[in-house]
């Protein structure tokens, strides 16, 4: 990686993701001007998607895509080749059209790659602007309930297929949510998970200084905000029992243990139907469940752990969705839908399934 192929266009620099060669990156800086190539890619990270050009597997064609990077830090080296191999088991069994994705990794980054074409249900709901889709269907747009229960299927299927492989999401949100050109909704940007399991595990890093905690943790259950703080908790006492010859940190100061998803995978699963109820909640309504600022979320987390469903009236006109959500997001974990089961709810039922039942 780092390193042009023979006959690369001088002018036009690349820099490929992985030994494969099957993925590279345009280097550019900000004002557009071509940068040097970068040896290992952590020049490129950053928030903001990157255009680059992809090679899938039986096709000779180069497609257009949009690749985001991850700094792989001296924490996250273990749980990024973690969520790589999850990924790649799914791509394996479902195809990578089902994920939206296609994940390379380096020593210093790991890349996802995102077809040209695809955008996030956040971006999509921008684009179109106007009123909600609960609100036309109040208006007396019914064929739209049709479309949103569709919609919602087919996002709880692309989870439902994780879980079947033992894998939590952990990071779904409408920003993670993507509609492909054939209009179907599937879940993505599998990367938010490495950054998850370090939080959990270890607590905030330096890295995460800048950014706003409660942004990130505002798609997250209550259970998953105690978690986070635990973290840091021990991260902070364990750093102050350093150099000495002590108990482990949560031994010595009575901290809780660490969450171990893997050893209790429901868990993992409870925070995935949190997320997905969140979703389709902002799906249907445009709205975060528990407020509406997202540029500062201290009062949507304040509403998450007092249980304060600030705009849950905007469902009134469909009850079979709120009682969706309102069950997918109980704050209880062990009352919460599994999204197998959601994959059953009466509001995703289609009218020969409605037919039947009655």
């Amino acid at each position: 990686p780092g390193k042009p192929r023979p006959g690369e266009v001088a002018e036009i620099r690349w820099w490929y993701a992985g030994d494969q060669h099957d993925l590279k990156v345009l280097v550019e800086e900000a004002n557009g001007a071509d940068s040097a190539t970068p040896a290992d890619g952590a020049a490129l990270v950053g928030s903001s998607l990157r255009r680059g050009l992809i090679v899938m597997k039986g096709d000779a064609q180069e497609q257009r895509c949009m690749v985001r990077l991850l700094p792989i830090g001296r924490g996250d080296t273990f749980n990024a080749a973690k969520v790589v191999k999850e990924l790649k088991r799914c791509i394996a069994r479902c195809g990578s059209t089902s994920y939206a994705c296609l994940l390379r990794r380096t020593v210093a980054t790991t890349a996802l790659a995102v077809p040209d074409g695809l955008t996030s249900l956040s971006q999509s709901l921008q684009n179109v602007g106007g009123s909600c889709i609960a609100s036309r269907i109040a208006a007396g747009c019914w064929p739209m309930l049709s479309v949103a229960a569709d919609w919602a299927s087919q996002l709880i299927e692309s989870i439902r297929d994780l879980h079947s492989e033992g894998i939590a999401h952990l990071s779904l949100s409408p920003g993670s949510t993507m509609f492909g050109p054939d209009g179907k909704m599937r879940a993505g940007d599998f990367l938010g998970k490495v950054k998850a399991l370090r939080v959990f595990e270890s607590g905030w890093a330096d890295a995460d200084a800048a950014e706003d905690h409660q942004v990130w943790l505002a798609w997250y259950p209550p259970e998953a905000h105690g978690w986070a703080q635990d973290a840091t908790a021990r991260a902070a006492a364990s750093a102050s029992a350093a150099g000495g010859d002590k108990a482990e940190p949560h031994e010595a100061s009575g901290l809780r243990q660490p969450i171990d998803l893997d050893a209790s995978g429901v868990l993992g699963y409870r925070v995935d139907a949190w997320q997905l109820g969140l979703t389709i909640f902002y799906m249907l309504t445009g709205k975060h469940l528990f407020g509406d600022n997202l540029t500062d979320c201290s009062n949507v987390c304040a509403n998450i752990l007092a249980d304060v469903r600030a705009n849950a009236g905007l469902l009134e006109c469909l009850p079979l969705m709120a009682d969706l959500v309102a069950r997918l997001t109980d704050r209880r974990p062990e009352k919460r839908l599994l999204v197998a089961q959601a994959a059953v709810h009466p509001a995703l039922w289609q009218l020969p399934d409605a037919t039947r039942f009655a």
